[in-house]
Formats: structure tokens, sequence, C-alpha cells
């Protein structure tokens, strides 16, 4: 989960602070700005749930569960402004 994070964080960092000029046109530096603050700190319950991971297999998985669940709320899901 981990792995699959950080890649999609270097991708949409990419897309965000390298080529903005392939997001969409109403997405300002911002919003751009936002999106990347909250996929960030999307990073950190990953962390905490590899280095947990020799401890409690229980805790891992309720760790990404939480983390999906967070993701999935569409009041989560909506950029700044929307």
């Amino acid at each position: 989960m981990l792995a699959m994070a950080l890649s999609f964080f270097a991708m949409q960092r990419y897309l965000l602070v390298a080529k903005p000029e392939l997001c969409v046109a109403t997405l300002g530096p911002a919003q751009r700005a936002a999106v990347m603050r909250r996929n960030m700190v999307g990073l950190l319950p990953y962390l905490v749930a590899t280095a947990a991971a020799p401890l409690s297999s229980y805790l891992t998985l309720a760790i990404c569960g939480v983390v999906g669940v967070y993701y999935a709320l569409p009041s989560t899901s909506t950029g700044p402004g929307t």
C-alpha cells in the first residue's frame, strides 16, 4: 500500500507541478496545492501501517481500512471550493 501511495503521489506531483498545463483549466494553483497537501498527508498512515506491520497485522489492516474509508467518503473527496 505504501509503494502504491508513493507512486501515485509521484505521478500526481509530476502532473500538478511539472506539467500543470495538462490539468483542467479551472484547477488553479491554490487547488493544486490543496490536492498535493491532502495526498502528502495521506502517505503518513501508510508509513505508520508499514512500521506497525511486524507488531500487529490487525492494526495494519485497520489503518489501511480507515484510510480507504476516509478517501471513499464524498465529503473528503471533493476539492476546495466545490
